[in-house]
């Protein structure tokens, strides 16, 4: 296979006539790296690619989802699964230490003394786990628990249909703090002052309560659910949300039988299935993260059109992660509202994030797994761009970057969209010059990648290359009605120098005699292009030369020194001027157009009787009107002996009999249907 790829590219290379401009690539801001794949790389727009933090799996759950993590003192807890199960996480070792037959866990939380509530879904059931024993500890009438929140000596409890939130306190007594109208309360939080905040599915609202459970809307927001807020400082907090769906849908509880279908095949649906459509469930909204003031004037800080929240927590720095379902991916945001892609996972959605006192935890779905990350970045890094597409085969020229530390290059190329087997293998680049030369060979797509090393730092990738060069296409030729001049067209598209996309048509004027011809020309190099009119008489051989080096789509031909017929119009379009060595062009033949400058004929003009006769031909229009005047006077416009004038070739009578008796004179104005008018007199006596 290596001697066959060697043995094709000298015949690639020198069998292709490349484009005589060449063209530069440039990586320099935060959208023109995003798309690349990060491994153990961070990007930001201030600092570019940079190590990421370093980030170490602790947890597989053998599962393909993750409902929560909670920290309790030294150990971690991990609910995971359908059905579910709750694994402990001590000392690095993990067991499962609550095994359920319910889909999912939507809440989860520590308390002081190191007890793990819980809640399976669906349903009204608190559990209790405590020194390795789990014991139920309520039974509530509500269709789910979606937030447990330690408050005090007591629990807070956040439910849907109905939306309430609940109290329980240490004598196991219930009752209920607050009633909403919204059908889910879907999470609950406390700040350092003890004010509890909570966020609702239906409408999105945010909730503020103080120490007597009184309710205040903070923010109405136009999601339709809350489903995350942080507390801040100085009454802040951050919130996110989703609309058109809950974030995780409802489900039914897993069944041990189904109804059958009569064929064999049954309604049953197992926990995986559940769990598959909560996974797979988010809809195209990616979702908002607010910070919202004391004040309840919020600020949406997230616009990403391409990563769904999934996750929010704090940093520590008055910054907040955020983790993202689709591409699994985190990103901090900065108190300012800078947005810096911190990590990058091979899961599809970052689904819980924690902080511990040795760093953040990170959860996954597709697989169910977790990680811990710190600030302390990782030793190398790697970051593979997107292919790019050169539109065309295209040799490849030198890499230059700037930034700072170690960091090798190497890129690769290939004629597929995506990169697979038929990809040459990675050509590394000399790391002791700048620029680099790129020993890819000739193709359409290049993908570039940087070996990030210690402390480095890169700012901005360019890179040279010049494509075959592609001859330029004429599309579509428009004849316009006769008659219709782009003069200012005309007078731009004849300066010097080609255009790198047509001029303006200008003004639209009426111009006699004139004959306008448009049209579209493309160039897959993106050359300047410059073009050429020919015509021709229908029905000879020779093109004449109208207009060359010519940038305009339009031109107005001034006919009136033409001979009337029909004429051929060939546009050339040529890239000569990007290519002097090496053009291309391209020709289109238009449909015939007719040039007619003469007005119809009028004979056999006599009085006849009482009546004044005559005959109008036009040798290529239809005759369009008729009109007389007796001895000077109005014009009267005269209908066809058919009563239509629809025809190259009319009869006329006009009725002189009411004329006084003596000599007259009556003067015949014909015009065909381009206005082209023809004046005849006859001079009669009555």
């Amino acid at each position: 296979m290596q001697k066959k790829y060697l043995f094709v590219l000298p015949f690639l290379f020198f069998s292709v006539v490349f484009a005589s401009s060449s063209k530069v690539k440039e990586y320099k801001t935060y959208s023109d790296f995003k798309d690349g794949k990060f491994h153990a790389v961070t990007l930001s727009a201030k600092d570019g690619l940079t190590l990421a933090p370093q980030v170490l799996k602790i947890c597989d759950t053998n599962s393909q989802h993750v409902w929560h993590v909670s920290v309790a003192g030294k150990n971690i807890y991990v609910a995971a699964g359908s059905p579910v199960k709750i694994i402990e996480i001590r000392n690095g070792d993990s067991l499962t230490v609550y095994s359920g037959e319910e889909p999912a866990i939507f809440a989860m939380a520590a308390a002081k003394n190191n007890a793990i509530y819980f809640a399976p879904a669906p349903g009204g059931l608190l559990y209790r786990l405590q020194n390795g024993k789990t014991e139920k500890i309520a039974e509530l009438d509500v269709q789910y628990i979606w937030d447990i929140l330690p408050f005090k000596d007591d629990l807070l409890i956040a439910t849907g249909d109905p939306g309430l939130i609940l109290r329980l306190n240490s004598q196991a007594q219930i009752d209920t703090v607050f009633s909403s109208a919204e059908s889910h309360i879907r999470v609950l939080a406390s700040d350092a002052k003890g004010q509890i905040y909570a966020g609702s599915a239906d409408h999105g609202l945010v909730y503020r309560f103080d120490q007597n459970f009184k309710p205040f809307v903070l923010y109405d927001s136009p999601e339709t659910e809350i489903f995350a807020i942080i507390p801040l400082e100085k009454g802040e907090i951050w919130a996110a949300g989703l609309s058109e769906k809950l974030q995780r849908p409802v489900i039914a509880a897993v069944s041990n039988g189904g109804k059958s279908n009569g064929d064999g095949t049954s309604d049953k649906k197992t926990a995986n299935d559940i769990a598959a459509a909560i996974i797979a469930n988010g809809g195209s909204n990616k979702g908002a993260v607010y910070k919202i003031g004391s004040n309840g004037v919020a600020r949406n800080y997230w616009q990403s059109s391409s990563e769904r929240v999934q996750a929010i927590q704090n940093y520590g720095d008055g910054s907040l992660l955020v983790g993202t379902g689709d591409n699994g991916k985190v990103f901090r945001i900065a108190e300012n509202g800078d947005i810096v892609q911190l990590l990058d996972f091979d899961a599809a959605q970052i689904v819980a994030v924690e902080n511990t006192a040795a760093g953040t935890l990170l959860a996954t779905a597709n697989s169910g797994l977790v990680y811990e990350f710190s600030k302390n970045k990782s030793k190398i890094g790697r970051f593979e761009s997107a292919p790019f597409d050169a539109g065309s085969f295209t040799k490849w020229g030198s890499l230059s970057w700037t930034g700072s530390g170690k960091i090798i290059f190497s890129a690769r190329s290939g004629n597929t969209e995506k990169p697979d087997k038929t990809w040459s293998p990675w050509f590394k680049m000399s790391s002791r010059e700048q620029p680099s030369s790129i020993e890819a060979p000739v193709a359409r797509y290049i993908q570039w990648q940087a070996e990030l090393m210690d402390s480095a730092i890169l700012k901005t990738v360019a890179f040279g290359y010049r494509q075959q060069n592609i001859a330029p296409l004429v599309k579509d030729i428009v004849i316009h009605e006769p008659g219709v001049a782009y003069l200012d067209a005309v007078k731009d598209g004849q300066k010097d120098g080609a255009q790198s996309s047509p001029v303006s048509d200008g003004k639209k004027t009426t111009e006699a005699g004139f004959q306008s011809i448009g049209w579209t020309m493309v160039d897959d190099n993106s050359d300047q292009l410059q073009c050429s009119l020919w015509y021709q008489f229908v029905g000879t051989r020779s093109w004449r030369l109208l207009v060359e080096d010519y940038s305009a789509a339009v031109y107005s031909w001034d006919t009136r020194t033409m001979e009337d017929g029909n004429y051929l119009i060939k546009i050339s379009a040529s890239d000569r001027s990007a290519n002097l060595q090496n053009e291309l062009t391209d020709s289109k033949i238009s449909e015939p157009v007719l040039i007619d400058n003469s007005g119809p004929g009028v004979s056999q003009l006599a009085k006849n009787g009482s009546n004044v006769v005559f005959n109008a031909q036009d040798k290529f229009s239809r005759i369009g009107a008729a009109f007389f005047a007796v001895n000077s006077g109005q014009w009267q416009e005269i209908a066809p002996a058919d009563g239509i004038a629809d025809s190259q070739s009319e009869q006329f009578q006009i009725d002189v009999s009411n004329l006084e008796k003596g000599t007259h004179t009556i003067m015949i104005k014909v015009e065909d249907e381009r206005k082209n008018t023809t004046f005849k007199h006859l001079n009669f006596i009555l």
